[in-house]
């Protein structure tokens, strides 16, 4: 996959960080084109370069106008799951370092969070909407 092709996944997908970085590649710094195979982004997602290109990324989107809604993650243990507020799953896992991991996955509070349980699942949407907005990143929002 090229990486124009790689570009208007990631605008359908809402991944900003992708598009930001793409953007920032072929468009400001001009090192690659819409035209390049999707692994020239590979030196991008070597860990060595990770917190640097973040920072990169966020004073890039930051100029020229990317604003993207928090991003919250269900990060299940073996005891509890936690709602995570975080920039990536990374940095979700990270924040409960020492607990015992069985599984993360994205979720959209707009959309769903606990379908089965529309009760819980209207309570969490209140959580996310109103406690979460004044809470940095990563930081846990809730726990069950």
């Amino acid at each position: 996959m090229n990486l124009g092709e790689l570009l208007q996944e990631a605008i359908e997908m809402k991944a900003y960080g992708l598009q930001s970085l793409i953007m920032l590649v072929v468009f400001e710094k001009q090192v690659l084109s819409l035209e390049d195979d999707e692994s020239e982004l590979d030196l991008y997602f070597k860990p060595n370069n990770a917190k640097r290109i973040n920072q990169i990324l966020k004073e890039y989107q930051k100029k020229i106008g990317i604003n993207h809604d928090d991003l919250f993650f269900q990060v299940n243990t073996d005891k509890t799951s936690f709602i995570v507020k975080a920039d990536n799953q990374d940095q979700a896992t990270n924040l409960l370092k020492g607990k015992p991991i069985k599984s993360v996955r994205f979720i959209d509070p707009k959309t769903e969070l606990v379908e089965e349980d529309k009760q819980l699942n209207a309570k969490a949407r209140y959580v996310l909407e109103s406690f979460a907005k004044n809470q940095g990143v990563p930081s846990i929002v809730s726990q069950f």
